[in-house]
């Protein structure tokens, strides 16, 4: 578990309770249609002003990257990872003291899917964590299932190109215990924080 993790648990038992819960990024799920076998699902977030969600593709010890992950089953398999699109900020990350992958406004997450028999769903869960220029709120999972079914909404294009280019090597400070991000984390700001990540349903 990365430290810092260790931090928002210690977060949630110092900082005072607010009046309001904050929810800074909305996320809704559909899918289309490749052929007749092939699916992408797709899962869009909204995020308020000046928060932001993350690439799936970040260096180790920083921000916790959005994953995916399904339930087995024998009725579909995955193609490859799943794709990203959106607002995207790359670079160095004051808040992190780190090179960056995140996207502010909206993210759009496209899985593609081949499915044998239509008439089971495709069900699992996927985390993320948002943070603004300040703050972050501890990561989410978010449970979600799709029943996919023939003579759906044709797919308009391809998915984008999965994997950004490498980032820039920059030298850091080792953070695991940092005074100045230990601060601003700890400025958390949702009484309903648990040491475990949330579980949430999409709407």
């Amino acid at each position: 578990m990365r430290a810092w993790l260790v931090l928002l648990a210690f977060a949630a038992f110092t900082v005072p309770s607010m009046s309001q819960i904050l929810d800074p990024v909305k996320w809704e799920t559909e899918y289309c249609q490749i052929s007749d076998t092939e699916f992408d699902l797709i899962f869009k977030a909204k995020m308020e002003p000046l928060w932001a969600v993350y690439s799936q593709f970040l260096e180790e010890d920083g921000p916790i990257p959005t994953t995916f992950e399904f339930n087995a089953g024998g009725h579909f398999q995955l193609s490859g990872k799943a794709k990203e699109t959106g607002e995207r900020y790359e670079g160095y990350d004051p808040l992190f003291d780190m090179n960056v992958i995140k996207y502010k406004k909206h993210a759009e997450f496209t899985q593609r899917v081949k499915v044998s028999d239509l008439s089971q769903p495709i069900v699992g869960y996927f985390t993320y964590m948002t943070c603004d220029d300040e703050r972050c709120l501890p990561p989410t999972d978010v449970d979600f299932s799709f029943e996919l079914k023939a003579g759906a909404r044709m797919c308009k294009a391809p998915a984008a190109k999965t994997e950004p280019e490498k980032l820039p090597k920059r030298p850091r400070r080792n953070l695991r215990w940092s005074p100045r991000i230990s601060t601003r984390l700890l400025q958390l700001r949702n009484p309903g924080y648990r040491p475990f990540p949330n579980r949430a349903n999409t709407t």
